[in-house]
C-alpha cells in the first residue's frame, strides 16, 4: 500500500470512529433536551455552548486548528 492509500485508509477509519461517537454524542444531547422539555427550561444555553466550545478548543494539539 502506497502513502497515498494508507493515509485514505487512516481517514476512513477515523471517519467510521467518528461517526460512532458522534452517535454517542447526540444520544447524550437527547438525553439533556428530554430533561429540558419536561422541566420547562430554554432549549439553547449560550453561556454552555461558550464553555463546550471553548473547552473543546483548549483540548486541541494543534493551535492551528482552533479556527
Amino acid at each position: 500500500m502506497d502513502e497515498l492509500q494508507q493515509a485514505r485508509a487512516e481517514i476512513n477509519q477515523v471517519d467510521a470512529e467518528m461517526a460512532a461517537l458522534f452517535e454517542r454524542r447526540m444520544a447524550a444531547v437527547r438525553q439533556v433536551l428530554e430533561y429540558k422539555r419536561a422541566h420547562g427550561l430554554p432549549v439553547l444555553d449560550t453561556a454552555r455552548e461558550k464553555e463546550v466550545i471553548a473547552r473543546a478548543v483548549a483540548r486541541l494539539r494543534d493551535p492551528s486548528l482552533s479556527e
